[in-house]
Order: C-alpha cells, then sequence, then structure tokens
C-alpha cells in the first residue's frame, strides 16, 4: 500500500529514453497503464506518445497536445455500478491486510499486492 500510495513521477532517465525512442520516426511508441489519464498527462508532460490509460477506458492516440478520447463512446462510461461494486470490494479490502481498493474516474480496482501472497491469491479467487 505505501509503495502504491508513493508512486513517483516518470526518472529523468526513462523520461528522456522515451524521449529518444518517440523521436525516431520509424517509432510508435504506446504506454499502456491502469493509472488515471489526468496523472498520466502530468508524468508524461509533452512527450510525443500514444498513451492508453485507465485501463483503456481512454485513449490519446498523439502527443500532448492530442484530446484524449473513450473507445466506448457514442456511449458514455456509466458509473451507476460502482456504487454496487465497491461494497463488494471493500468487503475484501477489510479483510485481506495489506490490500487497497482504488477508484478511478470509470474504474475500480483491487490491489493486494502487499498482502501475504498466498491468502491475497485466495481472496482474488473468491472476489472472482
Amino acid at each position: 500500500y505505501s509503495d502504491f500510495k508513493e508512486m513517483h513521477p516518470l526518472s529523468d532517465k526513462l523520461w528522456g529514453d522515451l524521449l529518444t525512442l518517440a523521436s525516431d520516426p520509424g517509432n510508435c511508441v504506446v504506454v499502456i497503464t491502469g493509472r488515471e489519464r489526468g496523472l498520466v498527462s502530468q508524468w508524461l508532460r509533452d512527450l510525443p506518445v500514444w498513451v492508453v490509460a485507465e485501463n483503456g477506458v481512454f485513449v490519446r492516440l498523439g502527443g500532448p497536445s492530442t484530446e484524449w478520447a473513450c473507445p466506448l463512446e457514442p456511449v458514455e462510461p456509466n458509473n451507476d455500478w460502482k456504487a454496487s461494486i465497491k461494497p463488494v470490494l471493500k468487503y475484501f479490502e477489510e479483510r485481506t491486510p495489506g490490500s487497497i481498493t482504488e477508484s478511478q474516474e470509470h474504474t475500480l480496482t483491487w490491489h493486494y499486492r502487499d498482502s501475504d501472497e498466498d491468502f491475497g491469491e485466495i481472496q482474488a479467487s473468491d472476489l472472482q
């Protein structure tokens, strides 16, 4: 949990390496992440890369001047489902020390990597 909360932006070296790759006209660099698009925009700053954020809910096919798009459109993502699912994830979070529920713009994620490995796997299996 502490590692999750203490996530830092890209290191200067990684940012520079991505810039080198993205600057080559023969490359198309795509960054795929589960993080929210706002955070990803801050971290990638002006890198000329494509981005898939929040596990595919949002894409930006170009540099930072390109608008974010939602592949689900024209259907507007609906968050009504979150109200019924979040208590279930919280139930498992309370019973699995070291786990955390992350709520993003249009997704919920239950992280258990900081919990006991065997117990976390059992809980994840039960959650499915």
